[in-house]
């Protein structure tokens, strides 16, 4: 979803279901399989989830974690940025980890779009 999916349907619905669905996205609706949009609703209804983010400004990024944020922004992928830097993938990885817990973000695209309005990288 964080990638810009505009819906979910499952290998095993039938045929026409996969219609139904482009039909549904082209019309401006984000179509989902049942036992999918079950699992988001049990999602969102047992936890609490905060949607708003806090509005800190300093996320204490070190400069490592900016430097990735950039080439992020720049669309490089963890391969790329690893072989950039200098360092492993798993690292590229671990950093992009905490990037996202200190900027409050669940995917790459909201880092991304974070770091761009708060002008953190």
């Amino acid at each position: 979803m964080c990638a810009g999916a505009s819906g979910y349907i499952l290998k095993t619905e039938p045929l026409h279901k996969y219609l139904e669905a482009v039909t549904d996205v082209y019309t401006g609706g984000a179509p989902f399989s049942g036992g999918v949009a079950k699992k988001i609703l049990g999602f969102f209804s047992n936890r609490n989830v905060i949607l708003v983010s806090p509005d800190a400004t300093n996320y204490n990024l070190t400069q490592r974690e900016k430097e990735i944020l950039q080439l992020m922004i720049k669309g490089e992928t963890y391969p790329h940025i690893a072989e950039k830097i200098f360092i492993s993938y798993e690292t590229v990885r671990n950093h992009v980890k905490h990037i996202y817990k200190k900027l409050h973000v669940a995917c790459r695209n909201e880092a991304v779009t974070k770091a761009i309005q708060k002008g953190l990288a």
